[in-house]
């Protein structure tokens, strides 16, 4: 069998048919379409095959999906907290965000679970492009636009959700 990959997990139901909220972990949303077959599981070991009946997207950028076998809120609900993984081989690419598109851009920091502030403007830096972001008590900090820190990035809300290192970031 090839490796599974994790491309996402499913959250909370959505509506009367059977919709599930989804989010996408690997940097598309490519793979969130009708007909494709992803497994669902809390591991790669464990997960079963279902096939994406229906997809609707919102207009905050939040995904729902139905599976083909989950018609009812009640059969979807089993699968709330699962991850979806794909075949290595049918992991899309990331797609590449260009970084001066974040000014405006809510950054929140995994770690704490707090919402830091807004990226104002981006800085060059010899190892790595600073975001420069105003804090909600009106100051503003640098954070190093570090990939390994990126947790997600979601364009449709502008949000950007990074997992900080301690001390990075001072009350």
């Amino acid at each position: 069998m090839k490796s599974l990959i994790s491309v996402g997990f499913l959250g909370k139901t959505h509506g009367v048919q059977g919709f599930i909220r989804v989010v996408s972990e690997c940097g598309s949303d490519e793979w969130i379409r009708p007909g494709q077959v992803v497994f669902t599981g809390k591991t790669d070991g464990s997960a079963r095959l279902n096939e994406i009946a229906e997809t609707r997207e919102s207009a905050d950028g939040d995904w729902f999906i139905r599976f083909e076998k989950y018609q009812t809120p009640e059969m979807a609900r089993q699968l709330s907290g699962l991850k979806v993984f794909l075949p290595e081989d049918e992991v899309p690419e990331p797609v590449e965000t260009e970084w001066d598109e974040l000014n405006g851009f809510e950054i929140s920091d995994q770690t704490s679970g707090i919402s830091l502030g807004t990226v104002i403007r981006m800085e060059p830096s010899p190892a790595h492009p600073m975001l420069v972001v105003l804090l909600h008590t009106e100051r503003e900090i640098l954070i190093p636009l570090v990939e390994d820190w990126i947790v997600t990035v979601n364009p449709g809300k502008k949000q950007i959700t990074m997992a900080l290192p301690d001390g990075l970031v001072d009350s």
